[in-house]
């Protein structure tokens, strides 16, 4: 009898934790999934803006339709003027519809980007949460959505005001938003916070930089000027990486810290005794790198929900520390195939 009692506990445990994260999905995920801001232009202008900002960023403007038009055409009456701006980059699309797992996520292509007025006058841009959709696909379609493309719609929109939540809580759910801001509050002042994972990551792309340069400029050797070289290129990478964390520091009210603030870490990274020992360089960038992804990908878990912003640009360097990772494993794969190993 206890071991059935037990079993049936178990059981209505389970599948009240599955009803209640479905619930909770419904209601998140609408707020996660859509991005709305404010443009500071009329309809038209806007729209100009983010098809000469597409334009410039090598994409193709596919169309432009007016939706409000399509909808009084066809018997719906009137409508508040909606514009979608279709945007495909040829590069980004390939990659994807070059893997068969992924070519169903041509039903969401082109790229649209929405512009409409609301009944306060303003003019508002719509989008898709590139980086979130892009992650719960996985594989290519993240390698691509949650990289390139999350990060270059946010510039096709970067005149507009800072994003805003579009759906809200349904009347229904209102108690589920009231318990989730009390869970949020709570886990604010026992957790780290969105700050100091802001300014660890601010603390790792420095030293990053500083190791790279000593790297980058003590290398000798077989296969030492290769990898001496990505060093380099690299550092302008993870600075610029740093610069967006520290800006990102200040709107958030912190202060970007200081050398007598900054920990180091990075002890993989030092540069070797032997100049020639090129292998243990690229393992420890491969060790920085793995850490840096955790790293970025806590930080992105901590933000959902929260703060999008923080969100989207740390999925945005997440992809690149994972370009750099299959980089430096290649250079590790042909170290090993040189040496023998």
């Amino acid at each position: 009898m206890k071991l059935k009692a037990s079993l049936l506990m178990f059981l209505g445990g389970t599948l009240a934790g599955l009803v209640l994260a479905a619930i909770l999905g419904t209601l998140l995920m609408p707020r996660l999934m859509l991005r709305e801001r404010v443009s500071p232009y009329g309809l038209q202008e806007t729209v100009q803006h983010i098809t000469t900002n597409a334009v410039s960023a090598g994409w193709v403007v596919s169309s432009v339709a007016a939706l409000d038009d399509s909808v009084r055409k066809h018997g719906g009456g009137e409508v508040r003027p909606v514009r979608l701006v279709n945007l495909c980059q040829a590069q980004h699309a390939a990659r994807i519809l070059n893997t068969d797992k992924a070519r169903v996520v041509s039903v969401m292509m082109p790229c649209t980007i929405a512009v409409y007025e609301k009944s306060n006058g303003k003019v508002y841009v719509g989008t898709m949460n590139a980086g979130l959709l892009g992650r719960m696909f996985g594989g290519v379609v993240a390698e691509v959505m949650a990289g390139p493309v999350a990060r270059e719609q946010r510039e096709f929109v970067a005149f507009c005001e800072p994003e805003r939540t579009v759906v809200t809580f349904p009347p229904l759910a209102a108690q589920w938003r009231k318990n989730e801001l009390n869970l949020t509050d709570m886990k604010n002042k026992t957790n780290t916070t969105i700050t100091d994972w802001l300014k660890e990551a601010y603390a790792a792309e420095l030293e990053t930089v500083e190791n790279y340069l000593a790297n980058s400029v003590w290398l000798d050797g077989l296969g030492a000027q290769e990898v001496a070289e990505s060093l380099a290129e690299d550092m302008t990478e993870e600075l610029g990486h740093a610069t967006k964390l520290a800006r990102r520091l200040k709107q958030l009210g912190g202060c970007p810290p200081g050398s007598l603030q900054l920990a180091r870490n990075q002890k993989a990274l030092q540069p070797p005794k032997d100049s020639t020992d090129v292998r243990s360089v690229v393992e420890g960038v491969l060790e920085a790198e793995n850490e840096a992804i955790a790293h970025y990908q806590r930080l992105i878990s901590a933000c959902d929900g929260k703060d999008h912003v923080t969100q989207d640009l740390a999925i945005g360097i997440l992809a690149k520390e994972e370009e750099h990772r299959t980089l430096f494993e290649g250079f590790l794969k042909s170290l090993k195939k040189e040496g023998g190993a």
